[in-house]
């Protein structure tokens, strides 16, 4: 099947499940996740959610990574800080709307192999940098946005001082066997927290009915 066909069809599934950010839409059908793809699990590359069978990382991008990247609302002009990024496919999708990507990975290899991508594909608005991603990238602060696409074990408040006044971050916080998928908001320097959906782990499908919560942290 065509490239354009399998990005089409692949959003055209997104779409069934929840609305697509325009912007974003036309993101994801400009960047091939084939050279995203883990080496041996090609062919699972425009699969969103992992079978039982194969780690969810081997893929370019599950779902819930697609929900995060919609979330959080990125805007032509952004600078954007990804707090982890396991393939560098996430971050060629937003370097497709923000003016500036900074991505930070604990792993060397993982970086090094996103920069020849990133360099492979003329994407020269990415930067990589390696580090503990919760600790960010502060010389390089104030982010518009902020992405934390792992699960992080509480809310992430290293990154909030980096975070811009009407600035959004996203992230995942587990609760026992649940993952909340939370969006904070900066705000006069005060913190908003809202809880966007609550699911059973990735591979499961159950999926809680969406409320939405708004306090200040």
């Amino acid at each position: 099947m065509h490239l354009k066909h399998r990005l089409a069809r692949m959003t055209e599934e997104l779409e069934d499940i929840f609305p697509l950010n325009p912007d974003l839409k036309d993101a994801l059908l400009s960047v091939d996740r084939l050279a995203f793809a883990t080496k041996g699990f090609e062919h699972f590359a425009y699969v969103l959610d992992a079978p039982n069978v194969i780690r969810e990382d081997f893929l370019p991008s599950s779902v819930e990574d697609i929900k995060m990247l919609n979330y959080l609302e990125t805007r032509n002009g952004d600078t954007v800080l990804i707090a982890g990024c396991h393939n560098g496919y996430l971050a060629a999708v937003l370097s497709r709307i923000a003016d500036k990507v900074f991505v930070t990975s604990q792993n060397a290899s993982s970086l090094l192999d996103m920069q020849e991508k990133f360099l492979a594909f003329g994407l020269d608005n990415v930067c990589v940098h390696p580090g503990d991603v919760l600790h960010g990238q502060a010389r390089y602060s104030p982010f518009d946005r902020i992405l934390i696409p792992s699960p992080a074990p509480e809310a992430p408040h290293s990154l909030f001082e980096q975070l811009a006044d009407q600035g959004i971050l996203a992230a995942i916080v587990p609760i026992d066997d649940l993952q909340v998928i939370t969006r904070y908001y900066k705000r006069k320097g005060k913190i908003l927290q809202e809880t966007i959906e609550i699911s059973k782990h990735q591979n499961s499908s159950a999926l809680y009915p969406r409320y939405m919560i708004a306090n200040k942290l």
